[in-house]
């Protein structure tokens, strides 16, 4: 995409703007902006419903993994079927894989205790089948995977999940996977 006449526009000012024409962006362009804008936003592009049904254990879940952070490289967040465009209606369900990459030198099995944390978590919090909306969130699986081991289609099917506040392994945070 192309953007030779870029101009500066305030926040509180946008509305009063009237610009030549609407512009209509492609699939293409449309995940080229998403992409851009969760690299600039540091946080994954993911719809609004999940975000909310996410915040029930957005909090416990970071402080499951986090003391696991100095030996993980990502935590990426897989849904089935293109879920991550689109807004559940309720009572259908965000069905989720949770991959947690390592570093080389830990095994899986460093792993195990948090992943039986994290599916606890998640049918603690959303297997209450009396809730209107339940199921929120399903894990279809969780699994730690080592940087030397997960594909770069792998990789790139999932979505890059990330705290404000974990290092990743180094202090400031370095470059993750190179894609």
């Amino acid at each position: 995409m192309d953007a030779p006449s870029k101009a500066s526009i305030l926040k509180a000012s946008i509305w009063d703007r009237n610009f030549s024409s609407p512009l209509f962006l492609d699939a293409e362009y449309l995940g080229e902006l998403v992409d851009w804008l969760s690299a600039r936003y540091r946080r994954a592009a993911l719809p609004s419903e999940f975000d909310r049904r996410f915040k029930t254990v957005r909090e416990a879940f970071w402080k499951l993994v986090q003391n696991y952070n100095h030996d993980m490289l990502a935590i990426l967040f897989i849904f089935d079927e293109g879920q991550e465009k689109k807004e559940c209606a309720k009572g259908e369900p965000y069905t989720i894989s949770i991959t947690i990459v390592f570093q080389k030198g830990k095994t899986e099995s460093d792993f195990d205790l948090l992943i039986e944390k994290i599916y606890a978590l998640f049918e603690s919090n959303y297997n209450d089948q009396s809730s209107e909306n339940a199921p929120k969130i399903e894990i279809r699986q969780c699994l730690a995977i080592s940087e030397s081991e997960i594909t770069l289609e792998a990789y790139k099917a999932g979505v890059y999940i990330r705290s404000e506040w974990i290092s990743y392994g180094t202090d400031p945070h370095g470059p993750i996977i190179s894609v």
